[in-house]
């Protein structure tokens, strides 16, 4: 499944191995582009489309189920939330209860230190709607996270890009223009929100590793792998940016500094501990400053998607073992740098893998 950027374009293709098209979706209605796209366990998908609102669809491209960005907006404000426009953007979870899990963006004015004028800072808020759009629960970056702390910029201070549900009902939040990963006390819609750790450079772990180069750097799409005996095992596509080199701060693709690179990384995250050690790192045929994806496959290889090369995009899969072996590759040209997220998906119906 390709989940791409460009509304002038495909918009959602599903192809074969081979670059045959099994099927697409578009829709002159949406105005945007669909980030992301997700197969649901009914075989419908479930599209964020960019600047509009969340829709379901099914394999005969009709609607399932539409709301506006409108209407999560009023859904806030009849909750007692102003927090002014919203954007949902990037990521979002349909739950098994029902509820939608969505990721947005707002603003705020922020006295940042020795500035002596505030500043408006953006950052994210995560919304827990029920089925008939009922608010249950928020939560807002500006109340748990320091907005000195911005290694990108204060006018995209977080930019989170995925939002997913861990095995003890709390949940895992990628922050890229943080470079970290953040486990959020949410229990299932009762949470106090409270940060319960930040994982990634100048987090809350210690790194089992010789280098500061093996954390991940402005990454997308971390997705669990297990969860056992207090040691989370997950994937996640490091696009590298702004990867600290070295203990003084050096930064790749400046002066005298190697060059950027991304990668494929699997690692074990201690909570008890507070560990991260890395499992598995392949560093890709390309560097990806933006976008991208990495997923473990039943055969033990993993398949990376490539958003923002210079060649386009791409889709590649390697072996999982110390070989690391390169086994099948797919360019998309004229797409860069619309690729957002490439997946294997088991087939277009519930329940069946094909060969």
């Amino acid at each position: 499944m390709l989940d791409c950027l460009n509304p002038t374009k495909l918009s959602l293709a599903v192809m074969d191995r081979d670059g045959n098209l099994l099927w697409a979706y578009t829709n002159p209605e949406d105005p945007g582009w669909y980030v992301p796209a997700k197969m649901l366990p009914n075989g419908n998908f479930l599209l964020l489309v960019a600047g509009t609102g969340v829709r379901e669809v099914d394999l005969g491209n009709t609607t399932i189920n539409f709301f506006t960005q409108n209407q999560v907006q009023s859904a806030m404000r009849a909750a007692g939330y102003q927090f002014g426009a919203i954007i949902l953007h990037h990521d979002l979870q349909k739950l098994s209860n029902g509820h939608y899990l969505l990721l947005g963006q707002i603003q705020r004015s922020a006295a940042l230190s020795g500035d002596s004028t505030p500043t408006t800072v953006t950052g994210d808020i995560l919304i827990d709607l029920d089925p008939n759009l009922n608010m249950t629960w928020v939560w807002d970056s500006f109340d748990h996270l320091d907005v000195n702390r911005h290694p990108v910029s204060t006018a995209d201070w977080t930019h989170s890009n995925a939002v997913l549900l861990t095995a003890d009902g709390n949940l895992l939040l990628s922050m890229r223009h943080q470079s970290w990963s953040l486990k959020i006390d949410y229990q299932n819609g009762t949470g106090t929100g409270n940060i319960i750790w930040r994982l990634g450079y100048q987090g809350d772990f210690a790194l089992v590793s010789p280098t500061l180069a093996d954390w991940f750097y402005m990454q997308h799409y971390p997705n669990i792998l297990s969860e056992s005996n207090g040691v989370i095992t997950f994937a996640i596509f490091d696009n590298g940016d702004d990867r600290i080199v070295d203990s003084q701060g050096d930064i790749c693709g400046t002066a005298g500094q190697i060059v950027c690179y991304s990668r494929a990384v699997v690692m074990d995250v201690d909570e008890l501990n507070k560990t991260a050690t890395v499992r598995y790192q392949h560093t890709l045929s390309q560097y990806s400053f933006w976008g991208g994806s990495v997923q473990l496959m039943p055969n033990e290889n993993y398949v990376a998607g490539l958003s923002a090369t210079t060649l386009g995009s791409r889709a590649e899969e390697f072996a999982g073992d110390s070989s690391q072996a390169p086994v099948w590759q797919m360019d998309v040209i004229g797409q860069n740098p619309d690729m957002y997220r490439s997946l294997r998906l088991p087939s277009l119906y519930p329940g069946v893998t094909w060969p």
